[in-house]
């Protein structure tokens, strides 16, 4: 007995399992060449046969030896891996990104939020769908051979669109609609629903109305409708993710219970709509089933009936049936939508928790008004992404900041839908930033006629690191503005030698594109190596020139033109000079030692500071060397708060200054209170060089009367007043001297063009210094302009109707047409001298509170065709390098503490915080 069933297994056994291969030809492929194949189907579902046959002959690395493959072949093999031919089903690209995941996330912690409050609530989810007449089952039987073909209506007519409204009690309302819904139907509908679950209750839970993101869901006139009826929540699912709505489903049956009945008619069809509600209770009993259990009903909720609105059946807005005859609502199963909704959601992490109770719980408006975050590509984000950068540059703001947990929690309060950026994201915008400023201003200097160049040196505190700033000042054509930008902040290596800055210079002038010829002067201070640099240029050139024996007067006046290459000293810091005098003559020196101990006595008591503040509210200033007008600021704030000073100083038993002392501080303040004045007028950025010689001379007339008014009483003090002036005339002798040998009557050129100055300062004026101050300036803007030949008033007629007639249409003797008589002499184009003429004579009607860039900005370029660009550029020129001084105080505070070692991106944040 045992034998015969050994027999038997052994029999069946070989009858259900496969022998193995017995002889015969070898497989094709191996098993690890299947999978390859295998693999090229699962990456690309839409792949034909002939494309995996063509990438196996290509192959020759996987597929080694194999030059040709049937179709068969590789049919076969799919069909042995279990792969079959199926109908592509179409998914966007986005439906399982990541951005739409973390959304899907948001919605479902948003759901549990709404779970975890104490009030009662109640879904309700609201959809749309579409009938026709046209709608049938897409698949049939019949014969072989023979077409499987159902009977539909010859005309399609209109879509019905039925909107429904669904909760965990059924159906709440349903309305169908001839054609596609849209905002003031929809508000119809939500006023029937409203009014279908409050009708008949007095207490009602809140209502949380779910439904997709169509755009009229999101209409002004719905939101408006939400803020009007506090018991209802608006609440969007995630794009692609219609499997988050459980009416999809309810859809989805209705639809097929209705085509089951087969309607040829719209009446049938509404009929058939109503008559199919009665059929969607096995959908309720599968879901239940699914689910595994029937959830029991909230205890906090109060159950409302569900209520369908009653009306002619013809009519194209007909409701479709009573309540009462709807099969649904004599059962007592409820929809258990709320765990098939957490049963669906496939691509939520397992960390997602529902929160617990708490005792202080969110606001409703918080809980259920967060909304969706901005997609990453958008407009509205990037211009978000694009504002936090812009205002990272102009602050100089480290990128780092926008991953601070303080400042993501700003932005969340002033925006919930904006993703804030990372750190990368930051200093890229930043870059891309700098890049298109860098662009743009290359285009402006390009279109520029004249730049002037500004530069200075900065060592760090601590001696680390120093840095060359290089700026450039020019007339903006485009904006009709003077423009002052930082062009380069480049890192030095000790020492700072005249070659190492004329390199640098250099080096940054061909990055900008800026040609030397465009240069009309360079601005530095006055120390040796800044004098040194130019200086060495000015000989090299000069030896050139001496060397090619070029000595004709076309080349003298090109080297005199306007533009050329040459160092003008800052005349801010060679004001300070002339102030820093004060320090030299041992009376006042003395007097200023006192000052300075009284201040630093304050500064170093926190009591006699706290006690000065109480009684006026200052403090005292402590002067500074390397700080413009400081000694006069500390003077004038020391004068201010006299008073309270010498109580303070009483007080505290401190010996304070004598009356007389307190008197020479006065006069002190007088002395340089002119100096402070110009001083902040020559320091603005631009649009101030033709202010120099103004500003020299009334400094010149202030300290010769000063000397003569306290000659007798304060002879020292008056004394020094010579002296300064004596300096003066010195250290400006290159812009007021017309026979010293750096004189430039640039300076004077552009006190000329200035409409404001002009008359008062150099045409008005007796003096024979200034009236000689007064002819080079107008040379020098003669000789400015291009080279012209001067021709009598026959030639010039003529010259000007040959020039303005067509190379064609010229006579083909036109030298013998010449002498011809002309019936309409024109006349030539206005010279240079007659332009400054005719300017002269027009500044008896200028405004002088009209500055000189408003001035020829009003002018018309016919009138002034060739002076007024000259004087718009020479009026643009600032008289000092205050700008990178600016720089230098900008780039103290980024290169600081813990920002210490940046310095790699010190000059773009320089440059945003400057000019962005």
């Amino acid at each position: 007995m045992g034998g015969t069933y050994q027999l038997y297994i052994l029999y069946h056994s070989i009858l259900i399992e496969r022998l193995p291969h017995g002889g015969g030809r070898t497989g094709m492929f191996s098993p690890h060449q299947e999978t390859l194949i295998v693999d090229m189907v699962r990456e690309n579902n839409a792949i034909k046969l002939s494309e995996i046959q063509q990438k196996i002959i290509e192959d020759h690395v996987n597929f080694e030896g194999i030059n040709s493959v049937s179709l068969s072949t590789v049919d076969r093999v799919l069909k042995r891996n279990r792969l079959r031919m199926k109908q592509l089903y179409r998914v966007p690209f986005d439906r399982n990104s990541y951005r739409v995941k973390k959304q899907r996330f948001q919605y479902v912690q948003r759901v549990f939020q709404l779970d975890a409050m104490e009030r009662p609530h109640e879904y309700i989810y609201m959809d749309e769908a579409r009938f026709n007449l046209t709608k049938r089952r897409r698949r049939g039987r019949n014969v072989i051979g023979h077409r499987a073909i159902v009977g539909v209506p010859g005309q399609r007519g209109g879509n019905v669109t039925l909107c429904a409204a669904i909760s965990n009690h059924g159906v709440v309302h349903h309305h169908a609609n001839l054609g596609p819904y849209n905002t003031h139907q929809l508000l119809i509908f939500l006023n029937h629903m409203r009014d279908a679950v409050l009708g008949q209750q007095d207490e009602h839970p809140i209502y949380v109305v779910v439904w997709d993101n169509v755009s009229f869901h999101r209409a002004l006139q719905v939101k408006e409708w939400f803020n009007m009826n506090q018991g209802f929540i608006n609440l969007c699912l995630p794009p692609y993710s219609p499997f988050l709505n459980p009416i999809e489903e309810f859809f989805s049956s209705w639809q097929w219970k209705v085509y089951e009945r087969q309607p040829y008619t719209r009446v049938n069809l509404l009929q058939a709509m109503g008559l199919a509600c009665g059929d969607i209770v096995a959908i309720a009993e599968k879901a239940t089933s699914r689910v595994g259990e029937t959830p029991a009903p909230n205890s906090k909720q109060t159950e409302t009936p569900p209520i369908h609105n009653t009306a002619d059946p013809a009519s194209e807005s007909t409701p479709l049936l009573p309540c009462n005859e709807c099969p649904i609502h004599k059962d007592s199963t409820s929809f258990p939508y709320k765990k098939i909704l957490r049963k669906r959601i496939r691509e939520i992490p397992d960390v997602v928790k529902q929160p617990a109770r708490k005792e202080e719980r969110p606001s409703m408006s918080g809980a259920f008004f967060s909304h969706i975050q901005y997609k990453p590509d958008s407009q509205e984000q990037r211009i978000k992404e694009e504002a936090i950068a812009k205002w990272v540059a102009q602050t100089a703001h480290p990128p780092r900041t926008v991953e601070d947990e303080e400042f993501i929690n700003m932005m969340e309060k002033i925006d919930k839908r904006l993703t804030v950026p990372k750190k990368t994201k930051i200093t890229n915008l930043v870059d891309q930033m700098y890049l298109a400023e860098k662009v743009k201003f290359k285009n402006r200097l390009a279109m520029a006629r004249k730049v002037t160049i500004g530069i200075d040196i900065w060592t760090k505190k601590g001696l680390t690191a120093s840095f060359l700033a290089v700026s450039a000042c020019y007339f903006n054509v485009q904006d009709s503005k003077a423009e002052h930008i930082l062009l380069n902040l480049k890192q030095m290596v000790h020492p700072h030698t005249a070659n190492s800055i004329v390199t640098l210079v250099e080096e940054c002038t061909e990055e900008w594109g800026i040609p030397k010829e465009k240069i009309i002067m360079i601005i530095t201070d006055n120390g040796s190596n800044m004098v040194s640099a130019f200086r060495v240029e000015e000989e090299d050139t000069s030896s050139d020139e001496n060397d090619s024996n070029k000595d004709s007067d076309e080349e003298e006046e090109a080297d005199e033109r306007y533009g050329t290459l040459e160092r003008t000293p800052c005349v801010v810091h060679t004001l300070q000079l002339v102030v820093n005098m004060v320090k030299k003559e041992q009376a006042i020196k003395r007097l200023l030692d006192k000052v300075r101990h009284l201040v630093r006595q304050f500064s170093k008591s926190s009591v006699a500071t706290e006690r000065l503040l109480e009684q006026c509210g200052l403090i005292l200033i402590k002067d500074c060397e390397t700080r413009w007008s400081s000694s006069f600021l500390m003077l004038s704030r020391l004068l201010e708060v006299k008073d309270h000073v010498t109580s303070v100083a009483d007080t505290m038993g401190w010996d304070c200054l004598l009356p007389s002392e307190w008197q020479k501080v006065a006069i002190l303040k007088d002395l340089l209170l002119p100096f402070a004045e110009h001083t902040k007028v020559l320091e603005s950025d631009t649009c101030c060089f033709s202010l120099v010689v103004p500003a020299i001379l009334d400094l010149r007339s202030h300290l010769s009367d000063f000397s003569l008014a306290h000659a007798r009483s304060y002879r020292d003090v008056a004394t020094l007043a010579q002296k300064m002036s004596a300096n003066m005339d010195l250290r400006f002798s290159c812009f007021l001297d017309v026979s010293a040998s750096n004189f430039s009557p640039l300076a004077a050129a552009a006190c000329f063009v200035d409409a404001s100055v002009s008359a008062e300062t150099l045409i008005d004026s007796d003096n024979d210094d200034i009236q000689n101050l007064l002819s080079k300036a107008e040379e020098y803007i003669t000789r400015s302009v291009p080279y012209q030949e001067e021709v009598t008033d026959d030639e010039d007629i003529r010259n000007a109707e040959v020039s303005e007639v067509p190379l064609q249409k010229r006579p083909r003797f036109r030298f013998f047409s010449a002498h011809r008589p002309s019936s309409k002499p024109k006349t030539s184009k206005a010279s240079i001298r007659q332009e400054v003429q005719k300017f002269k004579e027009s500044l008896s009607h200028a405004n002088p509170e009209e500055s000189g860039v408003d001035f020829w900005s009003s002018q018309s370029s016919t009138m002034y065709p060739l002076l007024k660009p000259l004087a718009l550029d020479l009026l643009a020129i600032p008289a000092s390098e205050a700008f990178a001084e600016r720089v230098f105080s900008l780039t103290g505070d980024l290169s600081s503490g813990r920002r210490n070692r940046a310095r790699i991106t010190l000059e773009r944040s320089a440059f945003l915080k400057l000019k962005v």
